[in-house]
């Protein structure tokens, strides 16, 4: 599995990335090949493209990617083509213009990020939701209760893991799948 980055969105430029990531992890194709996250950055050798500190967009967009996502299947270079970071608006645009639909749609989820409606939305059109994050986010909103790691230090997360005795990364772990 691999993704596809932001900067990579125009149609011609997704076989070049992936073709590049084949080849520096040695293989022939994957399983599952995803666009990263909707946000479409200007192209080029800059990973995250500023100006005077002013992020740099793309005039193409996710749609864009996905077009070329689909003549990777038909190249055989990726078995299967999901999205990452995709809200559910996000997610019916691309249904309705998509010939392959993703297989997948990961985004962060757990306790205090529970993505129900989300999940509900992918349920309904045979997209499997995926997450990662499920022990929490370093560095995220979400460390509004002063800990490190609000999620996996919660005491109700340690209470409930107790009871089960099991960690508490074993219960959030558990937890969406």
């Amino acid at each position: 599995m691999s993704k596809l980055w932001s900067t990579y969105h125009r149609t011609d430029l997704v076989e070049v990335a992936c073709r590049k990531s084949l080849e520096t992890m040695g293989l022939d194709y994957f399983d599952l090949y995803m666009i990263h996250n909707p946000m479409s950055f200007k192209e080029g050798p800059d990973p995250i493209p500023k100006i005077a500190n002013v992020l740099q967009y793309s005039e193409h967009d996710f749609l864009d990617a996905w077009f070329g996502m689909e003549q990777l299947v038909t190249k055989q270079l990726v078995k299967s083509i999901g999205v990452s970071n995709f809200n559910a608006a996000q997610l019916q645009r691309l249904l309705d213009k998509a010939r392959i639909k993703p297989v997948v749609n990961q985004v962060e989820c757990h306790p205090y990020l529970t993505q129900q409606k989300l999940d509900q939305f992918c349920s309904e059109n045979n997209i499997k939701l995926s997450c990662f994050g499920v022990l929490g986010s370093k560095g995220t909103p979400l460390e509004y209760k002063g800990s490190n790691n609000p999620v996996l230090d919660d005491p109700l997360v340690q209470v409930m893991a107790a009871g089960l005795n099991v960690t508490p990364a074993q219960l959030l772990i558990r937890y969406k799948s």
